[in-house]
């Protein structure tokens, strides 16, 4: 025992986030299993989740969870559905997607994990809503260094062109993958709301918006296809 609360001890020293140690990490008030190949759910990607069920209140179809990691934005969609939806949830690692996979089934979620760059491997064509979670922290930012963030997956953390190479990716290439009137929701950091509001009116999106989390952040941007 006192072995043991050494080792916990010496690993938060090196700090080592808690949910790591413990291998759990609590998101839409469901227990989800993390390890050091998934990022930690936080707070603030909650908002995503509201989010998108308050679209699919209104509306129904097939949804897309682009870079799901642990799975806990797809699978806290699914749990609050009243109607069983295609969810398919994609991620360009296989560690990644087994943790999620894991997840889906201690949630009794039905949900399609296939691993996948963004969309190179997505077939279906008729989503109502594409969502993700992207890596936005630009490359070299020394939040990158400390806070426990080290430890986390740095590809899944990091983008290239300031942070915003992936939400270039996923926003122009999106059209080709949802039905007219479905929804983009992409989270972002809190000072890139202008610069993806921008993107996504290149894009070709309309009514776009950017929603604010709890801490009165910019955190969301969503916009409607054409």
């Amino acid at each position: 025992m006192i072995k043991q609360f050494q080792h916990l001890t010496t690993q938060r020293a090196q700090d080592i986030p808690i949910a790591y140690i413990t291998g759990e990490q609590e998101f839409w008030s469901l227990p989800f299993k993390v390890t050091p190949d998934t990022l930690i759910p936080r707070p603030e990607t909650e908002l995503i989740v509201q989010l998108a069920l308050d679209l699919l209140a209104s509306q129904d179809g097939p949804i897309l969870d682009l870079g799901t990691g642990s799975g806990a934005i797809a699978v806290s969609i699914a749990t609050e559905l009243k109607q069983p939806a295609i969810i398919d949830a994609v991620d360009n690692s296989s560690a990644a997607l087994a943790i999620a996979k894991y997840n889906a089934k201690q949630q009794n979620t039905d949900i399609n994990f296939f691993e996948s760059d963004w969309f190179n491997s997505v077939l279906r064509t008729n989503y109502q809503l594409i969502i993700s979670n992207p890596p936005y922290i630009a490359e070299h930012d020394p939040h990158l260094s400390r806070g426990g963030l080290q430890h986390e997956p740095l590809a899944a953390l990091q983008a290239a062109d300031a942070g915003l190479a992936a939400i270039n990716i996923i926003a122009h290439n999106a059209h080709n993958y949802a039905v007219s009137g479905g929804w983009l929701l992409i989270e972002h950091g809190y000072d890139q709301g202008p610069q993806t509001r921008n993107i996504f009116q290149q894009s070709g999106l309309t009514r776009v918006h950017t929603e604010q989390d709890l801490e009165s952040r910019d955190r969301v941007t969503l916009g409607q296809f054409l």
